[in-house]
């Protein structure tokens, strides 16, 4: 069996001088991406969350597997790892760890300090972060790494068709 685990979202921080934001600002929180509804079926990509157009974290890319080939998503933003090429996805720091590929190897998701581990392939376990949310394991047995430190970020989706979680917007005053 093959498929590809989703890429996990991308961490974005800013600081602002007390004063210098308008009275409103429009928060958006991006939806997680949705799993491939069969076995041959893309996943779709995650939403960008963002905090007017100040700071804007892209979502991780929708894993993607044909009777050819198995690629997991890219993790989110501009240093967002690879995805997997029937193999494990690639790591980041502030990016999303991309998604973990399955086809005749073990795919396991990237990891990412900040952003969202990516997902794990069929066999694959989710990528771990040490900030945002670890990315979904696929069904391999005895993942240490679905557990994390916080729930709420945006980690990957599994490879069992299962959905990214949504993004979170935390504003916090000095």
């Amino acid at each position: 069996l093959g498929s590809a685990g989703g890429g996990g979202g991308e961490y974005g921080t800013q600081a602002f001088a007390s004063g210098s934001l308008p009275a409103s600002i429009t928060v958006t929180v991006g939806q997680g991406g949705t799993g491939g509804v069969s076995s041959l079926a893309p996943g779709q990509s995650g939403g960008n969350s963002s905090f007017g157009s100040y700071v804007i974290a892209s979502g991780g890319g929708g894993g993607v597997y044909t009777t050819s080939s198995c690629v997991g998503g890219r993790g989110g933003g501009v240093t967002g790892g690879a995805g997997g090429v029937a193999g494990g996805g690639g790591s980041s720091t502030y990016g999303g760890g991309g998604g973990g590929a399955t086809q005749s190897t073990i795919g396991n998701g990237g990891s990412s300090v900040y952003g969202g581990g990516g997902g794990g392939g069929y066999a694959g376990c989710g990528g771990a972060s040490t900030y945002g949310g670890a990315g979904a394991n696929g069904n391999a047995p005895g993942c240490s790494s679905g557990t994390f430190v916080n729930p709420a970020h945006a980690p990957g989706g599994g490879a069992s068709s299962g959905n990214g979680a949504p993004g979170q917007v935390t504003i916090t005053w000095n």
